[in-house]
């Protein structure tokens, strides 16, 4: 595949970023293919963590089952909201080159799985590209047009609940909610927290507000699984060698929650250059060779919507019928799952 004039050859691996990253990641070159409930308010379960603002947890291990707590919380919450609406902007600066979208987010809840529509444009030379991602309860649509070509591929998400009942791979509705398409904004929090370890979290502002900022790195299992090649040190706790990591994979995440709503309004995700003495987490000030970095703006929470909000219509598109390969993916997701 080409990319901004290079020739890009990428590779399955056993981890699924959350789609909304991809997007940016792939922009030139992508090609469009336990409800968890907590009782209390948002800011009682905050003022719990770690005694609130009171102590530093005392080791990685603890700062990470804090961040862990607090991001089933925020899972918690986004779920239990009716509907979420927002605007977004997505930056990446990746490979030498910087791409920006802007564009709307919405989601609503009124069954197993939520329905959700993402809506970017970006400038792609002296014409607009565009991606839609809508998923109505049935079907799981994704479009891409960039510059004069566009590709549509579809998902039946009742064939694909179907499957994964029959063989017995788990909740279907928990494999499908593991991203941000199917699982909307809590499912973007939940692939998060599957694949990356947070080891610190501060209270920060953020536009005036108050936010949590948490920053991490990938889970060993996670990083062993993208280079197996390095699988035996990394699960010793050795540094991985950062140069042979895919080019569009991030080293760290830096994610901010609205301290009260625990609502995503930030999501930064930085290739760094040099990773720390005797350690798979990266020096804090080894320099950023990339990154991609969404916001969320104007966030409204539990306000009527339409179903004709979550509708698509492929027109006179050609549609790609992806469900099988995406049955595939599930279940060969989960066995990696039972394996960790």
């Amino acid at each position: 595949m080409r990319f901004f004039g290079k020739t890009v050859t990428t590779r399955k691996i056993a981890t699924n970023l959350p789609r909304i990253t991809l997007i940016l990641i792939f922009l030139p070159l992508l090609q469009a293919s336990r409800i968890y409930s907590q009782e209390g308010t948002a800011a009682d379960q905050n003022a719990t963590l770690s005694g609130g603002n009171q102590r530093p947890a005392s080791s990685l291990t603890d700062r990470s089952r804090d961040a862990d707590v607090l991001l089933d919380r925020a899972i918690g919450l986004l779920e239990r909201y009716h509907s979420v609406a927002a605007n977004v902007t997505c930056e990446a600066d990746l490979f030498g080159k910087r791409v920006a979208a802007k564009g709307d987010y919405r989601e609503q809840r009124s069954g197993p799985l939520p329905k959700v529509r993402l809506e970017l444009k970006m400038p792609i030379g002296d014409k607009t590209g565009a991606l839609v991602e809508a998923c109505d309860g049935r079907y799981l649509w994704s479009y891409l047009r960039l510059a004069d070509e566009e590709e549509l591929t579809q998902v039946d998400l009742q064939r694909v609940v179907q499957e994964l009942g029959s063989a017995d791979a788990g909740s279907p509705t928990m494999s499908l909610s593991g991203t941000i398409g199917m699982g909307g904004l809590a499912g973007l929090i939940r692939e998060l927290k599957r694949n990356f370890q947070f080891d610190v979290i501060e209270p920060v502002p953020f536009r005036g507000e108050p936010a949590w900022e948490l920053r991490g790195g990938w889970r060993p299992a996670r990083l062993a699984a993208i280079l197996p090649d390095q699988k035996d040190a990394i699960l010793r706790g050795e540094a991985p060698r950062w140069e042979k990591m895919p080019g569009h994979l991030p080293s760290r995440v830096i994610l901010t929650l609205g301290r009260d709503n625990l609502l995503p309004y930030r999501l930064d995700y930085r290739r760094q250059g040099r990773a720390a003495e005797g350690g798979a987490t990266l020096d804090a000030s080894a320099g950023v060779e990339g990154s991609v970095v969404v916001e969320w703006f104007n966030l409204s929470v539990n306000e009527p919507m339409k179903p004709s909000e979550f509708e698509f219509s492929p027109g006179d598109v050609d549609v790609n019928n992806v469900t099988d390969t995406f049955i595939e993916r599930l279940k060969t997701r989960a066995g990696s799952d039972k394996t960790d």
